[in-house]
């Protein structure tokens, strides 16, 4: 059963906050929710559609696609997403329609339906960087609220936002690769990080790109200070400081977001016009081969 969530667009800084940091296994039960954007009417439905919608990075973002990751205790975490390897990897608009983000609800600290917000900020490349202190070199170009308003203990849940009734008709992202996206969890409406101990935490999956692809690194702000704090040498876990770097070059585990990002895909250029010259009334005969893809 789908329940309602609230889609708004915000902006401002976040308070610092003192939480813990834990890592959990992943919960057995899944459930998709989806949403749209506060204000916005769902598309309707057409069947002859002038557009083409399709999957540009997945991330084991569907229901039942990944079973090899973890649950990390983290309220403020990044990630990067390169199109350059799927249907977006010579688009020069990217037009993102909707976006899956996974969190798991568990643990005796777990409260149902206890609200909370995901606030999602989008950066081009120039714009972050994994090895400086701190992570976030300029302003995000993007940013997304989501208010989760009722969820169930106990689960994994992929809240798919639909973005098609944003301006525009979806959000529109770099055309340079990578894009950063840089999540938070915090109290409803607000700017305050959420306790990572109230039992919401993120969904991350183990080597399980399957469309596009992303690096072996992701910020994790380990003192919750809001502050996404990297830098060189690369840190590794729990007990390093201030964040979590994690890379296949330090270690073998390889964790990404759990996710997926769907958008237009524009239909490729027509191909040149073959010239038939004068035909005969008993007609002619042509040769030619199709191109890959």
């Amino acid at each position: 059963m789908k329940k309602s969530l609230l889609l708004v667009l915000a902006a401002g800084g976040l308070a610092p906050a003192a939480l813990a940091q834990t890592e959990i296994p992943l919960a057995p039960i899944e459930e998709m929710r989806e949403v749209y954007p506060v204000g916005a009417v769902p598309p309707a439905t057409n069947p002859y559609e002038s557009r083409f919608i399709d999957t540009v990075y997945n991330n084991g973002g569907e229901a039942g696609t990944s079973t090899n990751g973890l649950v990390l205790g983290t309220a403020h975490w990044a990630d990067d997403y390169n199109f350059s390897t799927g249907p977006w990897a010579s688009v020069g608009t990217r037009l993102a329609t909707e976006i899956i983000v996974w969190t798991q609800q568990s643990g005796a600290a777990c409260i149902p339906n206890d609200p909370f917000d995901i606030v999602l900020d989008f950066y081009n490349p120039t714009d972050f960087d994994y090895t400086q202190n701190p992570m976030v070199l300029a302003p995000a170009f993007q940013r997304v609220r989501v208010a989760v308003t009722a969820y169930n203990c106990g689960v994994q849940t992929g809240w798919i936002v639909n973005l098609a009734g944003l301006p525009g008709g979806g959000l529109l992202l770099s055309a340079t690769d990578p894009t950063y996206i840089e999540y938070r969890l915090t109290l409803p409406g607000s700017d305050t990080l959420r306790s990572a101990t109230a039992g919401v935490n993120p969904v991350f999956t183990i080597g399980s790109t399957l469309i596009g692809s992303s690096l072996p690194s992701y910020g994790r702000d380990i003192n919750a200070n809001d502050i996404l704090e990297g830098g060189t040498p690369i840190i590794i876990g729990a007990g390093a400081g201030a964040h979590e770097h994690r890379t296949t070059a330090a270690s073998p585990i390889d964790r990404n977001q759990r996710g997926r990002i769907r958008g237009d895909i524009p239909p490729p250029p027509p191909p040149a016009a073959t010239p038939l010259g004068a035909l005969a009334d008993s007609g002619a005969n042509a040769n030619g081969s199709l191109s890959t893809g």
